[in-house]
């Protein structure tokens, strides 16, 4: 197995990322902020319009 290594560190992943804070509660006891947030719900998506939204 290749370890690509191409953020210098393990990715922090937020399964279930949406209204419930979860990835705030991750970065606030890692100290560092998610690499990755999933949700496929429209209504949870729609919740996150904050400026920790990024698109590529």
């Amino acid at each position: 197995m290749t370890n690509l290594n191409l953020f210098g560190h393990e990715l922090v992943v937020d399964n279930f990322a949406g209204g419930g804070g979860a990835s705030e509660g991750i970065e606030q006891a890692l100290g560092r902020p998610v690499d990755l947030a999933i949700n496929y719900d429209p209504d949870a998506i729609a919740v996150d319009n904050g400026p920790s939204l990024t698109t590529p």
